[in-house]
């Protein structure tokens, strides 16, 4: 299994291309949509799904044209829904259908790898890490040193705050890519990551 980090777009989002021989997964499609298609066309790689952690506009800006493109199915929290709507006008595209609508606690088969689903509310309503293998892409849930913000019209601090407790209690050697910033690791957040250290 492949990981490759598209840093695109003016605040620096992070798409992730999985590949697995000829098969791929994306998550979070964001912008400068040329560099997602042709990193899949360069590497003739066939996009199995589209995976979105939560449906701010950066992180469904390119999904219309990847549909478009390759006629991969969708995967995205239910909760969410309304969000990606908000986003599409914001955006000036046209809606996708979502295929595979999510709750969390699922355990997806893609690519020839099994993904769990963890639903993580806070950010937004249908925020979800993926889990695979031993790499946890988390979106704007946690970053490096931090965590995604609760003070939008998407936000609620008190969900937030449940779901770092959910986050504690994962407790294995996990590699996490997040939407923005560097990579981590799950240890290196639970010891230095000051909205997690006092959750121990």
């Amino acid at each position: 299994m492949k990981i490759k980090k598209l840093i695109l777009g003016r605040i620096n989002n992070n798409t992730y291309i999985i590949s697995n021989e000829n098969s791929c997964i994306v998550i979070d499609p964001s912008m400068e949509y040329k560099k997602i298609i042709g990193y899949i066309k360069e590497n003739d790689l066939k996009v199995e799904a589209i995976l979105i952690t939560h449906a701010h506009f950066d992180h469904v800006y390119s999904l219309y044209e990847l549909v478009m493109d390759t006629g991969a199915p969708v995967y995205m929290h239910e909760d969410d829904f309304w969000l990606y709507e908000k986003s599409v006008e914001k955006l000036r595209t046209k809606e996708v259908d979502v295929q595979y609508p999510l709750k969390g606690g699922e355990t997806l088969e893609l690519i020839g790898e099994k993904i769990e689903v963890i639903h993580v509310p806070g950010h937004a309503e249908g925020c979800v890490c993926y889990i695979i293998d031993d790499n946890m892409f988390t979106g704007d849930f946690i970053f490096k040193g931090s965590v995604g913000r609760t003070d939008l019209p998407t936000s609620n601090q008190q969900d937030m705050n449940e779901s770092l407790k959910k986050f504690t209690k994962i407790d294995r050697d996990l590699k996490i890519f997040c939407g923005h910033g560097d990579n981590s690791s799950y240890y290196e957040e639970m010891n230095n990551n000051p909205f997690l250290t006092g959750l121990k």
